[in-house]
């Protein structure tokens, strides 16, 4: 499936050491037309233009294009990613050929930093002094602009655009048909989960893994919007900010207003959740359920949020939720009692407790119509089920429980789920354990959740259980 790339940009704006090392990360093969005109003319580009002229360098550069659009299209090519010469883009032709073989992306880079790069009389013969480089920007800038599909801005951090430029290859739908985003994404067992499942279900699909920091969430939508990408799944921290960026919600998405699932339908973005019927059917693998039971849950974000939605959507009898950050907490209990509202009259309406809790320090600030019963040690002690959703505890988080005494107050009975995976058993696990408490982390919910996503992806029922035992076995051993 994978199809092409070529890179447009002024000399020194990084096409070549960009292009041969993305190439190199996404198994992909490059070309460079000046590296093939010079290894076919037998003379550096400086030579050529001294000897033969600008004009002949140009006809050879067209025919380079053109050849590498021809094996393209003839051989079905895919898997290419091309560096072209910075003055290829003046001619028409060119940049036909150029769309014929791929995506075209512009690396914009400033001036400043293309004065810093370029090596003057060092086989850049349009640019012989730095005095002819500001004329040549001004007057190719536009060519780039109206010739590229995207444009990649190199602002001086070639790490930082090396990621930009992988992320957006990916999220156009050239190196992947599937991926999942995120910041940090590195520890994500994404691609392995929806690799196993699409080999198993006979699906022909490449799934990646994506970076993608919360200042460039709004472009990497625009290459997702603009691009081959079928669809993606989407992890901390873009739960919640993603909403803006897609066209409808559906399903658990529209009350919890978190979205872990986006797919493409007749040129639309729709969001989907299936984290919070991921989590049930974890559950209930566990022999446990929200319905008129109590759910005490430790955190505000976008999977609390969808823990949340599903408690009150099943009949759980009271919901406490236990955050750090005032505000977030305020705006899920508000959004839950929004949807509760909502409920038909004959319904089960739960009680939603608000408790704002600094796990390092212990102090609390209750929130709570009902004040007497308002402090966490009290919400524990009725508990049923005690989740969490916060990052305390997981793989390379550097922040953790002071100590777990308040686990002392939860009846022998209740289940402690931690939706951490990573490390396979945290420390809030072990706790639990040790105090006899029923403990299970998220894989489970993480492989159910990757399942109904999968469900979405192709559209079409799958034998949940029967791929649950063979993704979790695949998964457990990678933890």
């Amino acid at each position: 499936m994978m199809k092409n790339i070529v890179l447009i940009g002024m000399p020194g704006s990084g096409k070549t050491s960009f292009g041969k090392r993305t190439a190199k990360e996404l198994n992909m093969r490059f070309f460079d037309t000046d590296s093939m005109i010079v290894a076919r003319e037998g003379m550096s580009v400086s030579e050529l233009f001294a000897r033969k002229g600008e004009a002949y360098f140009r006809d050879r550069e067209t025919e380079a294009i053109e050849e590498l659009a021809s094996l393209c299209a003839e051989a079905g090519q895919g898997g290419i990613m091309v560096s072209v010469g910075g003055g290829a883009v003046e001619r028409d032709r060119n940049v036909e050929a150029m769309r014929r073989i791929g995506f075209v992306i512009f690396l914009d880079c400033s001036l400043y930093d293309i004065g810093k790069n370029v090596r003057y009389n060092a086989d850049r013969p349009l640019l012989s002094d730095r005095s002819k480089l500001a004329a040549l920007y001004k007057k190719r800038k536009p060519i780039y602009m109206n010739a590229a599909a995207r444009v990649l801005k190199n602002k001086g951090s070639y790490p930082e655009a090396l990621s930009r430029l992988l992320s957006m290859i990916c999220l156009l739908g050239i190196s992947a048909d599937y991926c999942v985003i995120g910041d940090p994404i590195a520890h994500s067992l994404s691609p392995l989960l929806h690799g196993t499942a699409f080999a198993r279900l006979g699906e022909d699909a490449v799934y990646r893994a994506v970076r993608v920091k919360p200042i460039y969430l709004a472009e990497a939508m625009q290459d997702v919007r603009s691009g081959r990408l079928r669809g993606l799944n989407v992890t901390a921290p873009h739960k919640f900010s993603i909403v803006r960026h897609v066209d409808e919600l559906r399903g658990d998405a529209v009350h919890s207003r978190a979205v872990n699932t986006i797919v493409k339908e007749n040129g639309k973005l729709i969001g989907f959740n299936t984290d919070m019927e991921g989590l049930l059917l974890a559950l209930r693998r566990e022999g446990f359920t929200y319905e008129d039971h109590n759910i005490v849950l430790l955190g505000t974000g976008g999977a609390a949020a969808g823990i949340v939605h599903k408690a009150v959507s099943t009949g759980a009898k009271t919901i406490t939720i236990i955050g750090r950050n005032i505000r977030k907490a305020r705006t899920l209990a508000r959004t839950a009692r929004e949807h509760m509202a909502k409920l038909p009259n004959a319904a089960p309406k739960p009680k939603i407790r608000l408790i704002v809790h600094d796990f390092g320090t212990h102090s609390e600030t209750v929130r709570d119509s009902d004040r007497r019963d308002g402090k966490m040690i009290s919400a524990l002690a009725g508990a049923d089920i005690l989740i969490n959703a916060m990052s305390l505890g997981m793989e390379g988080i550097s922040e953790g429980f002071t100590d777990f005494d308040f686990l002392d107050a939860l009846p022998k009975g209740a289940l402690v789920y931690d939706l951490v995976y990573k490390p396979n058993e945290t420390e809030l696990l072990a706790a639990a354990r040790t105090r006899g408490l029923a403990v299970a982390n998220g894989l489970g919910m993480l492989v159910y959740q990757g399942i109904l996503a999968d469900e979405l992806f192709f559209d079409r029922k799958i034998d949940r259980e029967a791929l649950f035992e063979t993704i979790y076995a695949k998964l457990h051993n990678a933890v």
